[in-house]
């Protein structure tokens, strides 16, 4: 008889950002989604997606074995940008929504009604939901991406979980990551008795936590600057050179181009 599985799944977090749909008419709805070819080139900045090339453990189980337990570490989902990454954003907004012209080339959608995708300031680093987005038929919420890891978890080991109908979900004491925690729960349905367990991210939490960030004394967040600056930030200049060419009087920056990125629609 199989035993009983235990579910440890903890949320850590991700540093995926938010985008949204613009609000145009009717006829941008077979639009929706047609941009994934588009994510691997943002990073961070895009939302989730499964990477091309697969470098874990394999699923399958092996030949004479039987799977028995499933531990889950997962990532908090698609989020609003962070309050610093936001000033970038409202400056380099600033520029082009205050821009007399007809927008052309490149920014000619705004010309069709476009919204911008952070309509209120206190939405700042919360997740995505169906209910703070201005679209409705937005894909991208973390709210549905993690549902939707829920479902397919099921589908996977649904198997095993009809002899465990009680187990815990660790999160963090982070908003963000509770509520993908709580989305994710929620998703597998009436039959399980799930408890939220949460761990703070405080520094005095030591290793008993999900995110060391704040406790371990090793961690360095610049340790591979002198790596990253040894690459060319000439792209960001060929960026802001050609909207500039498009739109006489625009002037936008390297450093605007850059914020582009981090989720106002780049083209």
């Amino acid at each position: 008889m199989v035993k009983p599985v235990i579910f440890a799944i903890c949320l850590g977090v991700l540093l995926s950002k938010a985008l949204s749909i613009p609000l145009r008419s009717f006829a941008d709805i077979e639009l929706i989604g047609s941009q994934k070819s588009l994510f691997p080139f943002l990073g961070g900045s895009a939302p989730y997606f499964s990477f091309p090339a697969n470098y874990g453990i394999p699923t399958d189980i092996p030949e004479g074995c039987r799977l028995t337990q499933v531990q889950m570490i997962g990532r908090h989902g698609e989020r609003y940008p962070t309050r610093s990454e936001a000033k970038d954003i409202f400056e380099v907004w600033y520029k082009i929504s205050n821009y007399t012209g007809k927008y052309e080339g490149s920014l000619s959608f705004l010309n069709n009604g476009y919204e911008f995708f952070i309509p209120d300031e206190s939405l700042l680093e919360m997740e995505t939901t169906l209910q703070n987005s201005i679209d409705v038929l937005n894909p991208y919420t973390e709210e549905m991406n993690a549902k939707r890891h829920a479902r397919e978890f099921l589908a996977k080991y649904g198997k095993l979980m009809e002899n465990c109908t009680n187990f815990p979900i660790f999160t963090t004491n982070s908003k963000r990551i509770y509520d993908t925690a709580q989305y994710f729960a929620e998703a597998l349905g009436d039959g399980f008795n799930i408890s939220l367990q949460t761990l703070s991210e405080n520094s005095s939490s030591g290793a008993n936590t999900l995110a060391a960030k704040s406790s371990c004394p090793n961690w360095n967040s610049n340790a591979n600057n002198d790596i990253l600056m040894s690459y060319s930030r000439d792209y960001l200049e060929n960026i802001s050179d050609r909207l500039n060419d498009e739109n006489k009087g625009l002037n936008l920056s390297r450093k605007d181009a850059a914020a582009l990125f981090l989720g106002v629609p780049s083209s």
